[in-house]
């Protein structure tokens, strides 16, 4: 007989995997279920984080931005140097007549307003031409000059003395030179009729090879319009082509410039100013 009383001879064992308890599918599931309820309360988790450091961000921004606004509105000059006090454009101009050079003070030198709320040099030589060297009427042996007359554009509003396009061409003109000497001088007039009226007067004394004009398209073309019609404060001689003050001008700058527009005679004016003033370094 068999020692073991639990088994027999004529009986096999069952296998291993038979003896376990099958797997329960209803369990599996819920098991399962509660896994995806974890992760998306995970993820919803994590997106309520995301989207309240975003708010709080763009909030940040946002007041920051509308503390900026209101401080450059209110107390500007918490945040910008204050504009320097001293001499402006308006300073370096005499206060009437002309200088041989036209509307500017000779021998102003002093620090002006600039263009970044900070001052530039300008200096008018003892001629009143805004140039650090003085000139006589007769240009010297070798030497070409050339005179660039115009409103604040050619003066240099808010420029430093070296940089006006006329300084600038005077450099370009001497390194190009095969030997002579260029000097283009500043004058500064209010209006292309009175720098006119002062090349015939003045300028020319000086003697230039060239004149420049620099024209503003806006008020200096209808000035030239307004001061060249009839009853204006020039008129132009159809004989000898030199512009003349009138005695008795009936018109000020605002006034009748709607009624010369059209006239032939303010035309014709007009384009004997312009056609005198590329010319007039040829006449004696």
């Amino acid at each position: 007989m068999s020692t073991h009383p639990d088994t027999d001879c004529g009986q096999s064992q069952l296998p291993l995997e038979s003896a376990r308890e099958p797997a329960n599918p209803v369990r599996a599931r819920d098991l399962k279920r509660l896994r995806g309820e974890q992760l998306a309360k995970s993820l919803s988790v994590i997106l309520r984080k995301s989207r309240t450091i975003v708010v709080i961000t763009l909030s940040t921004i946002l007041l920051f931005e509308c503390t900026y606004r209101v401080i450059l509105r209110l107390a500007p000059n918490l945040l910008r140097p204050a504009a320097p006090r001293g001499l402006d454009y308006g300073d370096t101009w005499r206060s009437s007549g002309l200088a041989p050079s036209g509307s500017l003070k000779e021998n102003f030198d002093a620090m002006v307003l600039g263009p970044y709320r900070n001052t530039v040099r300008w200096k008018n030589n003892a001629q009143g031409f805004r140039n650090d060297y003085d000139v006589t009427p007769e240009p010297g042996p070798g030497v070409v000059r050339v005179i660039s007359i115009g409103d604040s554009f050619t003066a240099g509003y808010r420029l430093a003395q070296k940089e006006t396009f006329s300084f600038l061409l005077e450099q370009y003109l001497n390194s190009k030179s095969d030997g002579s000497k260029y000097e283009v001088l500043i004058s500064v007039v209010d209006n292309p009729t009175d720098g006119l009226d002062y090349l015939s007067s003045l300028g020319l004394s000086f003697k230039p090879k060239l004149v420049l004009l620099g024209l503003t398209l806006g008020n200096d073309m209808t000035g030239a319009y307004v001061r060249l019609a009839p009853g204006g404060k020039y008129t132009i001689d159809d004989e000898t082509g030199r512009i003349e003050l009138n005695a008795s001008p009936t018109l000020g700058f605002s006034h009748g410039l709607e009624k010369c527009w059209f006239r032939p005679r303010a035309f014709t004016h007009r384009e004997r100013l312009f056609g005198i003033a590329t010319v007039l370094p040829t006449m004696s």
